[in-house]
């Protein structure tokens, strides 16, 4: 039988409002764990169960904490769920609290849910109509308006079957969460159990996990090993998005772990201590959100301090929407798209929402700067956010699979990610380059900067038969290796005036133009390398003269090793010589080379020595014989 569809329904309401009486009542399971919460009567932490509606299609439930003191527990619930079910007491009506919820299901963009009003058994039925009119009030405008209002009492069990057939129906209509891209999960249970070692549970937010599976833990930043997997206190072989997921895990000690690190499955993720984002502030906003106002910020479990630095004002009012970065005081782990929660430091109350532009917005950007990117994120998606971290590695590009890392963070397969950017590749927005892309219009700038290079070092050595590679490499900060330079360098000769010749690269023209009077110079040049007595010992201003370095590259004048320099004829005669020994002596000693050049060995040895580099002599460690490429007579 297939796998049921599966989804998460959290609750949400003022304390003492019947939450988990009501899970009770419909799953039979007292999420209330702790001898406190039995002690006190009230949730202290996260709860959960399952309800299986029929036989493809199952609930996993999220109790949270109603009490004021424990509404950061309520948001760490309320990160992965997909249907919320908002409960209201027919004896107290609506409450701060559940205003406070309810204003955190829309701020973490819930998209569809049921309003219940619990204790019926407690009231009159005209109280209960007056609870629903304030209900109906309450979600004006919000996505429960128009949801079903269902009278339920866990004591008796009126309403229970209503409320089921209602979920059952709502599920049907609500789409499975997509599996694809990497897996994420918020960690917010950390246990050992016996047999299984450390045990940790979440809410699946993306993908999906095997077992033997490895996954990054979160902000640490180490590699652990899934021994088990359990959904809704089953064994299965894999889960993902959309479930409640317990991981048995290899390589990792329970005080190493808490409530609000992340595991998951790709290689993109980082933690993040800067996030830009939309930042949308709740219509009960007592006083405006202040430029660097502190807040506490819940993101997935775990809560963090932070400062907010608006983008485009001082101040943000009640229903009032602005982009703005946080900057954090301990790390997250976002994403594009995630959502988030703001409270504000004392006294604690939910006072903005926020959805994630840049997980990793840059250090020290400034805030117009800063805005323009933000305004372009907001426009393009996450799509366009992986496209823009390519761009922003400039000319050197990343590499692919980071690339499709990226996508995969963003919710693409292996293979969408991998069609993505051979269709960004096709389109011209990159350009690849090996196993690197980069964008195309910073390609295009770098090349015309490259240009701009070769013209100034052309300007300052007219002589120079161009700028060597490694140094126009250098030059552009290219970090990508020498080959990815090359195919760069091969997409610019296409399309620009930039001639590459072995390992020297010009502009404007392939060859270097000589006038006459330079030609003139490297005449006399060369003639006073051809009168030495036996070879021209050059000192180093002469070695590094434009005039010596275009000779060496013409051929006309060869450097045999250090200061030492022969002409090209004297040498082509020297390997005439040693070419015509050869037809009659099978070896050749340093007494015969000094013979035939008149020089002493500071001379003959470096010569030789070239003459083995050439394989036109080979040394045995006694004396040469003919190499492969000397000449035959």
């Amino acid at each position: 039988m297939a796998s049921p569809r599966t989804f998460i329904l959290g609750t949400a309401g003022h304390v003492d409002h019947g939450k988990t009486a009501l899970v009770r009542a419909l799953t039979g399971k007292d999420t209330d764990r702790l001898e406190e919460e039995h002690r006190r009567g009230i949730s202290i932490e996260l709860g959960f169960a399952h309800l299986d509606l029929a036989d493809d299609l199952r609930l996993g439930i999220v109790d949270v904490p109603g009490h004021e003191r424990f509404v950061r527990q309520m948001v760490a619930g309320a990160g992965g769920m997909d249907l919320a079910l908002l409960l209201v007491a027919a004896d107290e009506g609506v409450m701060p609290q559940t205003v406070e919820h309810f204003d955190v299901l829309r701020l973490l963009g819930v998209e569809d849910g049921l309003v219940v009003i619990t204790k019926i058994d407690l009231v009159d039925p005209e109280l209960v109509e007056v609870v629903q009119a304030e209900v109906a009030e309450l979600v004006r405008g919000s996505f429960l308006e128009g949801a079903p209002v269902l009278p339920v009492s866990a004591v008796s069990g009126e309403g229970l079957d209503d409320l089921k057939a209602a979920l059952t129906a709502l599920a049907r209509h609500t789409p499975v969460r997509s599996r694809d891209g990497d897996f994420r999960l918020p960690l917010d249970r950390v246990f050992t159990l016996s047999g299984a070692g450390v045990v940790v549970t979440g809410t699946a937010w993306s993908g999906q996990v095997r077992r033997g599976e490895h996954l990054r833990l979160l902000p640490q930043d180490c590699r652990l090993r899934v021994r088990e997997v359990q959904s809704h206190d089953q064994s299965v072989p894999l889960a993902g998005a959309g479930e409640r997921v317990a991981l048995a895990l290899h390589g990792v000690k329970k005080d190493e772990l808490q409530r609000g690190d992340v595991l998951v499955s790709g290689a993109g993720w980082e933690s993040s201590l800067r996030i830009g984002l939309v930042l949308s502030a709740v219509e009960s906003l007592a006083h405006p959100i202040r430029q660097r106002a502190r807040v506490h910020v819940h993101h997935a479990a775990r809560e963090v301090l932070g400062r907010v630095d608006l983008l485009e004002g001082q101040q943000l009012t009640s229903g009032g929407v602005m982009l703005a970065r946080l900057h954090l005081e301990e790390a997250l782990v976002p994403t594009v798209g995630d959502r988030l929660v703001l409270r504000s430091y004392s006294p604690m109350v939910t006072i903005a929402g926020g959805v994630v532009l840049d997980p990793f917005a840059p250090a020290r950007q400034r805030r117009a700067d800063a805005l323009r990117r933000l305004q372009r994120l907001r426009e393009g998606g996450s799509r366009e956010w992986v496209f823009l971290r390519v761009e922003e590695a400039g000319c050197s590009g990343r590499e692919r699979v980071r690339v499709e890392a990226d996508l995969g963070m963003v919710g693409r397969s292996p293979s969408e990610a991998a069609a993505v950017v051979e269709e960004a590749v096709a389109e011209g927005r990159l350009l690849a380059l090996g196993e690197r892309v980069v964008d195309a219009a910073v390609a295009e700038a770098t090349g015309r900067r490259a240009l701009d290079l070769l013209r100034e070092h052309q300007g300052r050595q007219p002589l120079s038969p161009g700028m060597q590679k490694e140094e126009l490499r250098s030059a552009l900060g290219f970090t990508g290796g020498s080959g990815a330079f090359s195919q760069l360098l091969e997409t610019w000769q296409r399309s620009m005036p930039l001639f590459v010749a072995a390992d020297r690269v010009r502009a404007d023209q392939k060859e270097l133009s000589i006038d006459e009077a330079t030609r003139r110079e490297l005449d006399a040049l060369r003639r006073k390398v051809e009168a030495a007595e036996v070879m021209y010992e050059a000192d180093e201003r002469e070695l590094k003269s434009p005039q010596m370095v275009l000779l060496l590259k013409e051929g006309s004048v060869v450097r045999l090793q250090g200061r030492l320099l022969v002409s090209r004829r004297r040498l082509d005669a020297w390997i005439a010589r040693v070419a015509q020994h050869f037809q009659s002596e099978e070896r050749l000693e340093v007494v015969q080379m000094k013979e035939w050049t008149g020089g002493s060995r500071k001379f003959v040895v470096p010569l030789l020595e070239w003459l083995d580099s050439q394989d036109i002599t080979r040394f045995d460690g006694k004396g040469r014989t003919r190499g492969p490429a000397c000449p035959r007579p």
